[in-house]
């Protein structure tokens, strides 16, 4: 995966619109994003000056579950796809148990659990990813508490999307 730290937007004050030409590049897909939709555009573009890019070849793994994670991720492009490996005999089988798309995002169970990732991820397809480290995205969340109220909302619908499939299962 190829990183990079955007530069820091020309001006301090954000833009008056984020459909403007001067836009910055990352700060229409984070707009967009249900999670810092209802961002002030000052945090908007602090959150922006944190952020990596991070591309990622398709069949790339991010990480594995068990892995060490620091690390929140938003999809800007392509699909990611989550998995579980399973020992059956000698091999190892990858079986796929979730997938997001652009303005999905994920890792956030890493950055505020025991700091494990519960799942594999894979790029399903060439990935474009903006990255916020742990310390960072902390930062962001005393800056803007909606921003945890939003975090909250999306693992509690993860969770109870969750639930609802083990009890079909059974």
């Amino acid at each position: 995966a190829t990183i990079q730290r955007p530069a820091a937007p020309a001006a301090a004050a954000a833009p008056k619109s984020l459909a403007g030409g001067d836009v910055p590049k990352l700060r229409r897909p984070l707009a967009q994003c249900p999670l810092f939709a209802n961002m002030r555009s000052d945090n908007l573009a602090f959150l922006e000056r944190l952020a990596k890019e991070v591309h990622c070849a398709q069949g790339e793994v991010l990480f594995r579950a068990g892995d060490l994670g620091s690390e929140f991720y938003l999809i800007l492009e392509g699909e990611v796809d989550f998995f579980v490996e399973r020992q059956a005999g000698d091999t190892l089988h990858r079986e796929v148990v979730n997938s997001n798309g652009p303005g999905g995002s994920f890792g956030e169970l890493a950055l505020f659990g025991a700091g494990r990732r519960t799942l594999g991820a894979v790029a399903r397809t060439a990935l474009h990813l903006c990255v916020l480290e742990r310390d960072d995205l902390l930062s962001l969340l005393a800056a803007d508490p909606q921003i945890a109220v939003a975090l909250l909302r999306s693992i509690a619908t993860r969770q109870a999307e969750l639930t609802a499939r083990l009890y079909q299962a059974t």
